[in-house]
């Protein structure tokens, strides 16, 4: 299975049964995201790995908690990178 389709079937299934263990496998599944996003930033800004990282999986895990299919985005179309002061 494809990395994109199973992150969307760990989404849906998550969607159909929102459980904690379901959330984090989604979680889990964007991680590289996250920490990709994370260490551009951190170069660019020179802002801690560790904690643009951090701020990173909170964000997603918002996302995931927030996520409405009906509005027709992606996940990583709502999760969007916050950036330090």
């Amino acid at each position: 299975m494809a990395v994109q389709d199973q992150q969307q079937w760990l989404l849906n299934r998550y969607l159909k049964d929102p459980n904690h263990a379901h959330r984090n496998a989604v979680v889990a599944a964007n991680l590289p995201l996250v920490w990709k996003v994370a260490r551009r930033e951190s170069e660019r800004s020179g802002h801690s790995f560790e904690d643009l990282a951090q701020e990173g999986v909170r964000g997603l895990i918002k996302a995931v908690e927030r996520f409405d299919p009906s509005l027709g985005l992606s996940l990583i179309h709502i999760s969007e990178p916050t950036r330090p002061p």
